[in-house]
């Protein structure tokens, strides 16, 4: 459970919201208010534990990257599976084959933007061979002409 589900506020709440739900579920859970109750003391802690992090702007902005995602209503969505490398490759020449019997060629494609070791390519500066230019290239020269 999250804090905003623990307080019962959306998570886009305001501070003066997270306020007014922290006063009164501490008013309904205090242990003072509950003699006897043993749920309450463990609500309360929950409630208490919740405020402090999100009445706090930057303890509750480090909460928003880290917190599980809010389901409002929904149930949680299955974990990622993790899938082996072959079932990676597997999926990308099924997706590739579906490219080419939609007729998507090479050429299609935009020029790429980073190269294989992820730096920036500037194809203003100097002109990057494509894929097809190079395939052409590296065998053009082997193929002897017979014409």
């Amino acid at each position: 459970m999250t804090h905003y589900e623990t307080l019962g506020v959306s998570p886009k709440a305001t501070i003066e919201e997270i306020k007014k739900a922290y006063r009164t579920l501490a008013r309904k859970y205090h242990p003072d208010r509950n003699p006897g109750d043993d749920v309450a003391p463990e609500k309360f802690k929950a409630v208490q534990g919740a405020y402090d992090v999100l009445s706090d702007l930057n303890s509750r902005a480090r909460y928003d990257l880290t917190k599980p995602a809010v389901h409002w209503g929904e149930p949680d969505p299955a974990p990622p599976v993790m899938k082996t490398k072959a079932q990676r490759e597997a999926e990308a020449y099924a997706a590739y084959r579906r490219e080419v019997a939609r007729g998507f060629t090479v050429i299609d494609a935009p020029p790429p933007k980073f190269d294989i070791w992820g730096q920036p390519i500037n194809n203003n500066a100097r002109k990057e061979p494509e894929f097809v230019d190079a395939f052409a290239n590296s065998y053009s020269s082997d193929v002897p002409d017979i014409r």
